[in-house]
Parts: structure tokens; sequence; C-alpha cells
């Protein structure tokens, strides 16, 4: 059953994702209807190269108002569009006047036969938003649109059916896919023959340790599936982007239970103090939960411009990232009081995986003052990059060697199983003697 709910979970956000591409059909009884939005590079007159969007309505409704031209599809640059939309005191004239005149005209007709084709030679990288408009609409009468939209920015086909904020994402995936490829049949097989081939049962830390590996080159590999697709039509996989995204949020998740674990020197979750079992359960619980919320956040705010840490449940992520962090020291700094034969590895361990957690935070702040369609670009390349140092250092600490030997680094194995197997054969190879005398 649980199995079943997460697939239906995953099922429900890829058709919500989904509805922000290019084939939709919108019905409501308001007069306007937020269409979509695109952020194009600067147009280049001397190549003729310039941003495109490309509209097909297929159906109207109502059919009266088409054939008067009464149903427009308006372009707002994305000031203009922040005036207008939000402001419920304007009236729908007032908002199809209020938008950027591209062309001369306020507004294009929409009549469900003809296609429009609109250029953008911006001098600079501008985000368009466009809605569609029926300022005749009578009280009860709904809007109905079945539209099409295809927009693709000036360059090859690396970058072309990206918005800017998503140019170079794909390039960011692909180099640490190969990183992580790389890196993962290392981390496993160095565990087996350290640990599982000298006959010892891996403690909790490293299964989970094993699982975010495993996850995150399954993450890393969907998102590179899914943006090269895009790259192709301007559609991508979003069953395998909203895939993605849960494989990095369990890989987070997981990271956080380790440290937490490993800081109290524990090897698994119960040996932990229950007061500490129960806060950080409770954060890990909540920390998911929103990160439920933001997956689906942009579809069900589309107007807004903002990416996937830049919304309430993104910021709120972040924050219980801190709280976290903040419950990670302080349970490291009990464990070092209490086992002084452990201070270094205790102190070495903290630093590092404070580090990891406060990443997000501390970078996502910072690029606050950065241009929007760089921010998650860099928050990504940032994260990724010491989220990878940090499982190579923590391969470090399991894997025998001298660094590991003169920090006095925990134990990451259990043989208590086979211990108590080979007792009770033991056991019974006596009894047997026994009988024999």
């Amino acid at each position: 059953m649980k199995v079943q709910g997460i697939l239906a979970i995953l099922f429900l956000l890829s058709v919500i994702v989904s509805c922000k591409y290019s084939h939709i059909v919108y019905q409501t009884t308001e007069d306007t209807i937020f269409l979509g939005r695109f952020t194009f590079n600067e147009g280049d007159v001397d190549t003729k190269s310039f941003g495109q969007l490309v509209v097909q309505s297929n159906s109207i409704y109502p059919q009266y108002d088409s054939f008067l031209g009464q149903i427009l599809l308006n372009l707002y640059t994305e000031e203009q569009f922040n005036q207008v939309w939000y402001d419920d005191s304007l009236s729908c004239e007032v908002k199809v006047a209020g938008q950027h005149p591209l062309g001369g005209n306020y507004g294009e007709i929409l009549n469900g036969t003809e296609t429009i084709t609109k250029y953008f030679d911006d001098s600079g990288i501008t985000t368009w938003l466009w809605t569609g408009s029926d300022c005749a609409l009578r009280e009860g009468q709904f809007f109905k649109l079945d539209i099409e939209f295809h927009w693709t920015n000036p360059g090859g086909w690396w970058y072309e059916e990206f918005s800017v904020e998503d140019q170079g994402l794909i390039t960011i995936y692909l180099v640490f896919l190969i990183f992580w490829v790389i890196f993962a049949p290392v981390v496993f097989v160095l565990i087996y023959i350290c640990y599982t081939k000298n006959n010892h049962d891996l403690d909790y830390n490293l299964i989970f340790y094993c699982l975010a590996v495993l996850f995150q080159v399954i993450g890393l590999g969907l998102y590179v599936i899914h943006y090269f697709t895009y790259a192709g039509n301007g559609v991508g996989i979003p069953g395998f982007l909203v895939a993605g995204d849960v494989f990095s949020n369990i890989n987070a998740v997981f990271v956080m239970l380790i440290a937490v674990q490993v800081a109290s020197l524990s090897n698994e979750f119960m040996q932990m103090n229950y007061v500490i079992r129960y806060v950080i359960g409770t954060i890990l619980g909540m920390y998911f939960g929103f990160f439920l919320w933001q997956e689906i956040y942009s579809s069900l705010n589309p107007e807004e411009v903002v990416y996937k840490w830049d919304c309430p449940p993104g910021i709120v992520m972040a924050v219980l990232q801190v709280l976290v962090c903040g419950v990670f020291i302080a349970v490291s700094f009990h464990s070092m009081l209490k086992n002084r034969e452990r201070k270094l590895f205790i102190i070495i361990f903290a630093v590092v995986y404070s580090i990891w957690m406060l990443t997000i935070p501390i970078v996502f702040a910072i690029a606050q003052a950065a241009p929007f369609v760089e921010r998650w670009k860099t928050v990504l390349a940032v994260y990724e990059s010491v989220n990878l140092l940090c499982f190579i250092f923590f391969l470090l600490l399991v894997i025998p060697n001298p660094i590991s030997k003169k920090i006095n680094v925990m134990s990451f194995s259990t043989s208590h199983k086979r211990i108590a197997s080979k007792l009770v054969v033991e056991e019974h190879a006596f009894a047997a003697e026994d009988d024999g005398l």
C-alpha cells in the first residue's frame, strides 16, 4: 500500500507539472486567464536572431465574442504584469491597456483559426508573461480556450527551447552525472571489499549512505534524460523531472539522518536519545512534506517568477535545514563531551556536515542579490559540488586508512548477527560432543 501511495503521488505530480507545457485547455468564469511566461535572451538585429512565440488557438468560447474580436492575447513584461495582475480593482479594459504594445498592438485577436507569431528583440534578458482576456464576457458565461504555445530563444539546440533561467541546467546535471557514475561503483566495490567480504554486516549509516549514492545517480540520470528530451521537443518528460526531484530529496533526507546518527555515535536510529529521535524525525517529516508542496507550487502559481528555493515552501525547507544543523551541532557537542577519545573525529565531522547543511540556505540568501535567471543555477552548482565532496569525505571515513585511524573514527559495521549465529553453532557442537561422551 505504501508503494502504491508513493506511485499515486508521483503520477499526480507528473500530471500537475505537465499542465504548464505547450498544449492546454483553460475554462473559467473570469474574464482574464493567465497563459504562461518565458524569459527571452537579448535579440541580435545583425544576425536576425530573436526570441519567438508561436500561438495556435484551436477552439474558443464564447464564439460570438471571438467573431467580434473581443478575445485577446495580451503580452506583458514582468513589471507591467505585476502592476495589473494583482490589482483586483482594475477593470479588464484597464488591464489590457496596461500591456506592452508589441508591434504597436494592445493585444492580438484570438479567433481560433489563425496562428500568431511574435518576435522579441529586447536589448537585454526580459521575462514576458501573457494572458487571454474577454472583456465582453457576461456574468454566468464560461470563458474557454484550447490553445497551444511554442516559445524559443535565439541560439542552437542546447539553448533554444529553454527559458533563460533554465539554460545551462542540462550542462550542470550532465557534468555531475559523469562524476557520480564514476564515483558510485568505487563506493560499492570498496565497501564490499572492506566490510561484506570480511564478514561484517553494514550498520544503518552505511546502508543509508549506499542508498543515498544510488538515489543520487538515479536522480541525476532522470534529470539528464528529461532535459535532453526537453532540448529536442520543448516538453521533456515531466514524470522524470518529478521523480528526479523525489530521489534527490530522499538523498538529502538520508544525508541529514546519517549526519545526526553519526554525531550521536549511533549505528541506527533507535540507538539515539528518544528526544533527539522525535525532534529529528519531526523536522525531517516536515521537510519532506514541504518538499511535496514545493514540487507543485510553480504549477499552482504559474504567474509567479520564482524558482524552487525562492518560493514559500522552499524557504521553509531552507529554514528546516538550519534547524537540523542546529540539532546536529548540539548532538555533536554532547557526544564530544561524553567521548573524549573521539573528540577530533566529531569536530571534523561536525564542521564538514555543518557546511553541507548550510550550503543551500547561505547560497540561497546570497543569490538573492543576483538576477533571477542566475539564482537557481548558482545554488544548484554550488550545492552539487559540496554534496559530492561530502560523499567523498564520508567514504574516506568508512574505509580503513591511516587518516581514519588517526582521528579515531567510529565503527560503521556490526557483526552481532554473525557472532550470535556462530555461538549457536558452537553450542550445538558442544552439546553433540556431550551426547557422544
